[in-house]
């Protein structure tokens, strides 16, 4: 018995000094099992028979649970001490049969006062519904002048009061940012891509302006065509149809002329129809009106150089004054020459104006034209014979 009991503490002796202070080596369930001579004595083969049941690799024997509480219970307190003492110890983290270790920062609460009204889909907190929710907003850096070169309360300024005293050397920063000038290269190709506005009826602007520059043409070419122009008239002669008339008693003369007067419809292209024209003779000098004589209606031919019409008038004036200029001209160009038988050559020329006023069918206004006779013209000469 004694044989027994000596064998098998110089056994424990020998397995401590092989042991490692950690308690994950007894809890190996795959370490090699070690084979010991048996003795006769039944109490050192039970004992020896436990203690190979603790390092047993065996499929029956396999259990991690089993084995560790074996190896716990079959643990010295030295063992138990020493594994207090080398609880946080991780040297044999690459061991892979240890028993892992718990993590604590993994079960570590947060508390991020921050992140209380935090709507990620996986927040763990929350959120009080009766509390308003706060606004988000998005923080943009403050600009700040040279930030590449280390500016006045940036981590590379050494000396900031020296700095404040002296200029900035970078200029300022622009209170808006001026965007660049886009090419008109460009600008033009994308007006082009633009899709093109439509004005009236479905037409383009070029369109419409193309349409209204033929139709001013065409409309211009015919116009210049078909509107009547204003014949150009010449007075052609003047002969006495009635004897002149002159009164003894009363300062007054009457008589009775043929005008004949010549057209000239060479500018217009289709014929000209004239509704009337009215003929006035007035006074050069003082403006008064001594007859007057309507054509009636009449076509002009077009392109023709002259065309030749005569009008008979009826001239008549009678004043109180012997002095009347406009009397005194009529009576010494006309009523002289029965008296006193003036020759022609002696006559004065009678100062008159033919005023022509031209009514054109298709035209709601009239036309005025003047022929003159600056240097006169001589009474008709009929009354001499």
């Amino acid at each position: 018995m004694k044989n027994s009991s000596s064998s098998y503490d110089n056994y424990q002796k020998q397995h401590r000094q092989h042991e490692s202070p950690s308690i994950y080596q007894g809890n190996d369930p795959y370490r090699a099992v070690r084979k010991s001579h048996r003795t006769d004595s039944t109490d050192s083969g039970r004992e020896v028979s436990e203690l190979e049941a603790a390092h047993s690799r065996t499929a029956s024997d396999s259990s991690t649970s089993r084995l560790a509480t074996n190896a716990i219970t079959a643990q010295p307190m030295q063992q138990v001490l020493q594994r207090d003492l080398y609880t946080n110890y991780d040297c044999y983290d690459d061991d892979p049969y240890a028993i892992p270790g718990v993590d604590k920062k993994k079960n570590r609460t947060r508390t991020d006062p921050g992140r209380a009204n935090s709507y990620l889909p996986y927040s763990h907190h929350q959120r009080d519904p009766f509390q308003p929710a706060t606004p988000i907003y998005i923080e943009e850096p403050l600009p700040t002048p040279c930030r590449e070169e280390g500016g006045v309360g940036s981590m590379l300024q050494d000396d900031l009061v020296m700095d404040m005293d002296q200029p900035s050397p970078c200029p300022p920063v622009p209170a808006a940012t001026h965007r660049p000038s886009p090419d008109p290269e460009i600008l033009s190709e994308i007006k082009k891509k633009r899709p093109k506005k439509r004005y009236c009826c479905g037409l383009r602007l070029r369109t419409i302006i193309l349409v209204a520059v033929l139709f001013a043409a065409v409309t211009g070419t015919v116009w210049f065509f078909v509107w009547p122009r204003v014949p150009h008239t010449v007075l052609d002669s003047i002969d006495m149809i009635k004897p002149l008339d002159p009164s003894n008693t009363t300062l007054s003369i009457s008589t009775t002329w043929k005008v004949s007067m010549k057209i000239d419809n060479e500018m217009n292209w289709i014929p000209t129809p004239i509704t009337n024209i009215a003929i006035t003779v007035l006074n050069s000098h003082t403006g008064v009106t001594l007859g007057r004589a309507d054509s009636g209606p009449m076509e002009l031919a077009p392109r023709h150089k002259w065309q030749a019409f005569s009008v008979p008038m009826n001239i008549s004036y009678s004043t109180n004054k012997a002095t009347d200029p406009t009397f005194k001209n009529l009576y010494d160009a006309c009523g002289v020459q029965i008296r006193n038988l003036v020759p022609s050559t002696k006559q004065e020329a009678l100062q008159i104006t033919f005023q022509l006023t031209y009514k054109i069918a298709g035209i709601a206004w009239a036309t005025t034209r003047d022929i003159p006779s600056p240097d006169g013209i001589k009474c008709p000469r009929d009354l001499v014979e």
